[in-house]
């Protein structure tokens, strides 16, 4: 991440790959667990914290501190199709949630650089609390062919509106966050299964394998196929 200056990020249950990405240029401290930074923040107060861990539990711990009430949290993983309990989590300010393989885009970087130089802000709360629910929508229902309107339907708002919404607080629009997450679970089951392009494309709602096929290829600069052979 390039900034005007270097920033202080805490990294808990965070993966090699955001570690490297995030913390590229910048003051660094890495934690096996939340608990442990309300002894770190007196020494270290920092900008950004972020987090492999979607635990409600641990993100109320991270906010009991009052040196650490007000950073701003990046909740990032493979996926949150397990995560139950979003309506808890989305009532916590300044909390960011994004899938690893989006979160090391350029347009979501960007847009997380601007927030932390203070050019941009956050969502409110409840406009917030909208964009978390179309993306836990989209990692649990990410097998099935999904339009923006179903997605909209589902969260009972305008699709116009969903789409605004989640590009102004995401940095990328709706449409190729739940592309980009779909690639990369199928880049990942073509690694480890022997299933079909086609049958790939079909487990993660592609209309098409034509269609998957192209919008692999844009994504990873090679073949589904030659992927698996590479």
């Amino acid at each position: 991440m390039q900034y005007s200056k270097p920033k202080r990020i805490i990294f808990a249950g965070c993966s090699l790959k955001i570690l490297k990405a995030f913390g590229e240029g910048n003051e660094t401290e890495v934690v096996s667990s939340v608990s442990f930074m309300n002894t770190i923040a007196p020494r270290f107060m920092p900008d950004l914290i972020v987090t492999g861990i979607s635990s409600v539990y641990d993100i109320r711990e991270i906010r009991s501190s009052p040196l650490l009430k007000n950073i701003p949290v990046l909740v990032c993983g493979e996926n949150f199709q397990q995560l139950s309990n979003l309506s808890s989590l989305v009532s916590f300010p300044s909390v960011l949630m994004c899938n690893e393989c989006v979160a090391l885009k350029k347009e979501f970087i960007t847009r997380l650089n601007r927030v932390l130089e203070k050019k941009e802000k956050f969502s409110g709360a409840k406009t917030g609390s909208v964009v978390k629910y179309a993306l836990l929508y989209m990692n649990k229902n990410v097998n099935k062919k999904l339009s923006r309107g179903d997605i909209a339907k589902h969260l009972g708002v305008n699709e116009s509106y969903l789409s605004r919404i989640f590009k102004q607080e995401m940095g990328i629009s709706l449409w190729n966050y739940l592309n980009i997450f779909r690639l990369s679970l199928a880049s990942k089951t073509l690694e480890e299964s022997l299933a079909g392009i086609k049958e790939v494309a079909l487990m993660y709602g592609f209309e098409s394998d034509s269609y998957f096929i192209k919008a692999f290829k844009k994504e990873f600069g090679v073949s589904p196929g030659k992927f698996r052979l590479s």
